[in-house]
């Protein structure tokens, strides 16, 4: 009788305690779905601020692409698709098997002082060319070709151009590529634009890529 009883107070004891726990669980949960609709409405407020602050710094129609924010604009290709890039990639548009990629590296204030005024004062022609080179290789690319290489100008700021054959082998395909790299350096910031295409469609693609980058302006 005595092992009952002992066994039917500890039962009771638990019982008890597990109902005060529920009652502070229900407590507790009402405070933390206050915290949550509290959060959420906060960021839905920040979404809205950032959604404002976004829209003053980029411009998109259609085709046509400003940035304020890294002082750019580029038509790209008619019926592209156009979106936001990933680290340093700021922008890209696609169509099938064919980008363009437009990244931005700006100086930070420390190196603002060097006072660079062209991108020959960062790299040479061949140095940008020996670094795109590696970079392809290091991806996986062999049989990697330099079809093209030469410096132009990109409204007005000289910039280098680097044509390149290469090839991916990816388990049992075979697939060839070739890229388009022009870089560019205004006011403290690198411009880096990539182009890439099949070779299959290489030829037909070329021109669109050519008229982009005949598009990109420097914004004050």
């Amino acid at each position: 009788m005595k092992k009952y009883l002992i066994l039917l107070i500890l039962f009771v004891i638990i019982f008890s305690g597990c109902g005060n726990e529920q009652i502070e669980n229900n407590d507790s949960n009402k405070e933390n779905k206050v915290d949550k609709e509290e959060v959420k409405n906060k960021k839905i407020e920040d979404n809205k601020v950032s959604n404002l602050e976004n829209n003053k710094k980029i411009e998109m129609n259609d085709n046509f692409y400003e940035n304020n924010e890294y002082g750019f604009s580029i038509d790209f290709p008619e019926n592209w698709e156009i979106k936001n890039g990933d680290g340093d990639v700021v922008q890209e548009a696609s169509f099938e098997n064919n980008e363009i990629n437009i990244s931005v590296d700006q100086f930070n204030l420390i190196e603002k002082a060097v006072g660079f005024s062209s991108v020959k004062d960062i790299m040479t022609l061949e140095e940008f060319v020996d670094t795109i080179v590696s970079g392809i290789k290091e991806g996986g690319f062999s049989d990697v070709k330099v079809m093209n290489k030469s410096e132009i100008k990109i409204d007005g700021q000289l910039a280098y151009k680097l044509e390149i054959f290469a090839v991916l082998q990816f388990l049992d395909e075979k697939i060839e590529m070739n890229m388009l790299y022009f870089i560019s350096y205004k006011e403290n910031a690198i411009y880096s634009i990539e182009c890439s295409s099949d070779s299959d469609d290489y030829s037909k693609i070329k021109p669109f890529f050519l008229k982009s980058i005949e598009s990109f302006k420097f914004e004050d």
